[in-house]
């Protein structure tokens, strides 16, 4: 989907937004062939709305394919993350072979699901130099595993949809989730489901007549990630309540993103963060998210601010 208008850049937006959305087009639902996924990629690259254009998510597997279809097309090296599969020694090995012959930033994150320590301890086994790795876990499995991925010097990762409803976590887990980061110091990012800056119904692919499904809002994740954030930095108890109403919350004109600041006006209570403490935000804890689309969520970001 093509930019709406032109989008005008206040320092808070740019300190919230920038580098945010990491692109994972041959993903679900989008779900596209490797060539048109690396052709969007490199438009968005070129387009005004470049400053938000975060990572190329790709599974490792396909770094081949990926090569094939990028080698034509100029312009500096591309920032790239990668899926692993369950192969992940031969994987890794592969990453750190690609990054030998990179020239330019290359593939210097990875993303992993893991059950148990044992998946943890085997990735961070065979992780390359320089590489960092987000670690995906179950919302049941949090509070076990999210302290050994601190111990490992690991990010954690928040999958926040699918393409079925049971999917999309219910928000109580994504509260938990959040401050249980916020409370181990212990970066994160997010992906699936967040193409829209609030929660709302959607549909939950691109097929036609495809089901529907109550969404979160990348938005109103990113707040809640703020207040976390702020609690453990002023030493205060990190407040789950207000948290959960604001990923509740689909009053557009609670929510504010203003030249120099983010305010949310919820919960019988004002916050607002400046566009210092959202940078920090974004450069110490609620890091990038993963979607399918980079035009959709940016739009529905300037749709937001117009209410």
């Amino acid at each position: 989907m093509k930019p709406n208008s032109t989008m005008t850049v206040g320092a808070a937006k740019r300190a919230l937004m920038e580098e945010m959305i990491d692109y994972a087009g041959l993903f679900p639902p989008a779900e596209l062939a490797m060539l048109p996924a690396v052709m969007a990629y490199a438009d968005y690259r070129e387009g005004e709305r470049s400053w938000a254009l975060g990572r190329f998510v790709l599974p490792v597997t396909r770094l081949d394919e990926f090569l094939n279809a990028q080698e034509n097309l100029a312009g500096d090296a591309w920032r790239l993350s990668g899926i692993l599969g369950t192969e992940v020694e031969r994987e890794l090995e592969a990453v750190a072979e690609f990054n030998r012959k990179a020239v330019g930033a290359g593939m210097n994150t990875v993303e992993v699901k893991v059950r148990d320590a044992t998946e943890i301890n085997r990735v961070r086994e065979h992780l390359p130099d320089g590489v960092t790795v987000y670690y995906e876990t179950a919302p049941e499995l949090m509070h076990a595993l999210l302290p050994a991925v601190l111990d490992r010097g690991g990010r954690a990762k928040l999958r926040c949809g699918g393409v079925v409803e049971n999917a999309i976590p219910a928000v109580p887990a994504v509260t938990e989730f959040v401050a249980c980061c916020a409370e181990l110091n212990l970066p994160f990012k997010a992906t699936a489901g967040l193409h829209h800056p609030l929660r709302g119904v959607h549909p939950l692919s691109c097929a036609a007549n495809a089901p529907r499904g109550t969404m979160h809002g990348f938005v109103q994740l990113f707040t809640a990630a703020a207040m976390a954030w702020r609690a453990v930095h002023e030493r205060h108890v990190v407040p789950r309540e207000a948290m959960t109403a604001c990923l509740l919350d689909r009053e557009a004109s609670h929510f504010r993103l203003q030249d120099e600041s983010l305010t949310w006006r919820g919960s019988g209570t004002v916050l607002t963060w400046k566009a210092d403490e959202l940078r920090r935000l974004r450069t110490e804890f609620a890091m990038s998210f993963g979607s399918c689309e980079f035009y959709e969520p940016m739009n529905g970001l300037m749709a937001l601010e117009n209410t």
